[in-house]
């Protein structure tokens, strides 16, 4: 690979990540915990559009999409992933990998954790350190909706919980957008102000809109009587 060309996209990622850091400094503080509550799942692109947004009623039409565009199931009240897995997931990281100055979650850990779940194997590797965390190497195989070249992947992660390879790091960010599942739901922003999530929801056609509705045809005095008669 050309050093040249590797400099410039190690130029250009420092500098997004410098815009991304100018960008949260703005926020109040309710969006700053919302964006490291989905610090794990989030794309860069996201992050930014977010931390453009004018203030916190925008954000907060923001998030509605964030998890909509996630939603396995839109016809449902509830957000499947978000309440049977993310959250789950996200507590336990936070349980588990906690380091100074981050929650769990917000570890490389953490963040493999939520992104994969529990993996089939974890190697500890020696430390010269014995009050510290041991470097680990983990393990995933294939199992439903995850399947990996081979048939399994390793991840090797430091004792601060960081990813021994730092390239590893946008393979995640990969696999953090596979859980767009509704991508058609774009965020809308003109003039920092973003589009409703109500109107980027596709709207039923009239037939749908009749099977959903209840019939009320007849009384019910009518429809007993009918029976009745039958």
């Amino acid at each position: 690979e050309n050093p040249m060309s590797v400099r410039r996209t190690t130029l250009l990622g420092l500098l997004a990540a410098l815009a991304l850091a100018a960008a949260a400094d703005k926020l109040d503080k309710e969006s700053k915990k919302w964006l490291e509550d989905v610090a794990p799942i989030i794309l860069p692109e996201e992050k930014q559009t977010y931390g453009e947004l004018k203030d916190r009623a925008e954000r907060a039409e923001f998030e509605k999409i964030f998890w909509a565009r996630r939603d396995t199931n839109l016809e449902t009240p509830e957000n499947e992933y978000k309440t049977s897995t993310f959250d789950p997931r996200r507590a336990e990281a936070d349980k588990r990998f906690k380091v100074a100055g981050k929650y769990g979650a917000q570890t490389d850990c953490g963040r493999l954790f939520v992104l994969f779940g529990e993996p089939d194997e974890v190697k500890k590797d020696v430390s010269d350190n014995p009050t510290s965390r041991p470097p680990e190497t983990w393990t995933y195989r294939d199992r439903p909706g995850m399947t990996f070249k081979g048939g399994e992947t390793k991840v090797s992660l430091d004792g601060e919980c960081k990813l021994a390879n730092p390239n590893a790091a946008r393979e995640l960010d990969r696999i953090a957008g596979n859980l767009v599942v509704n991508p058609n739901l774009a965020y809308k922003v003109v003039a920092g102000r973003i589009t409703k999530l109500a109107d980027l929801l596709p709207k039923p056609s009239p037939a749908q809109t009749l099977l959903k509705t209840p019939r009320q045809d007849f009384p019910v005095a009518a429809q007993q009587a009918f029976v009745m008669n039958a």
